[in-house]
């Protein structure tokens, strides 16, 4: 089974070599606690190996994204628009998240397909019925079997009512959990669960948050 690295220092080795192909996961933190720089760490990894990726922003600017990224020491304008699109969702679809799923389709097309996706959900959750929501998902987890390649897209917990956070977690191929550290040793913890044809972690492993390196489990 051929794999994606996740980019993240320790992660791979306890998921059997990186994330499955083919794979939909979803990120969840606390109040964007961490998940944007997980999936911002995961495309930026893939550009720099000449992957094709594609970071959807929903509630920043592809200048935000871009200068969040350099805040780590990640220097993504040798890679933007070559190895790397970032890419603004137009204000007048916010209201109509069908319009937003063909434009985001589109745009992969445009690319010939993908091998990383990292797009922020949870804005658009609130704009369409949770049945319409849930399709839109399957209808992403068919591209990224397509395309061989990996997706993420972030919650923010509590962000969403407790019955979708339940549904969106039952139709993803795997889980990542974020959550704040008690203590001053560690940012924080990281859990994987759900993860489909592997082997996978229930237990919440520790990480710091490097610059440069970003999310490291310790």
């Amino acid at each position: 089974m051929e794999k994606v690295r996740s980019g993240i220092p320790g992660l791979d080795e306890t998921i059997e070599g990186g994330f499955p192909k083919g794979s939909f996961l979803s990120i969840w933190g606390f109040d964007g606690y961490a998940e944007t720089i997980l999936a911002e760490q995961f495309v930026y990894y893939g550009a720099k190996n000449n992957e094709k990726c594609l970071y959807v922003a929903t509630t920043e600017t592809e200048y935000i994204v871009k200068r969040s990224m350099e805040e780590f020491g990640w220097n993504v304008e040798p890679y933007i628009d070559k190895s790397l699109k970032i890419l603004e969702i137009p204000g007048q679809m916010f209201n109509d998240l069908n319009a937003v799923s063909r434009f985001l389709l589109k745009e992969v097309e445009k690319l010939g397909g993908v091998d990383r996706l990292g797009i922020v959900v949870t804005p658009l959750v609130h704009l369409s019925p949770p049945s319409y929501t849930l399709l839109s998902t399957r209808v992403w987890r068919e591209r990224l079997w397509q395309y061989e390649s990996v997706g993420m897209a972030i919650y923010t917990k509590g962000g969403i009512p407790p019955s979708l956070e339940v549904a969106a977690r039952t139709i993803y191929d795997g889980i990542i959990d974020l959550v704040p550290s008690d203590v001053e040793k560690y940012d924080g913890y990281l859990r994987v669960s759900k993860l489909h044809r592997t082997k996978f972690t229930h237990k919440y492993m520790p990480f710091k948050i490097e610059r440069e390196k970003g999310i490291v489990l310790v």
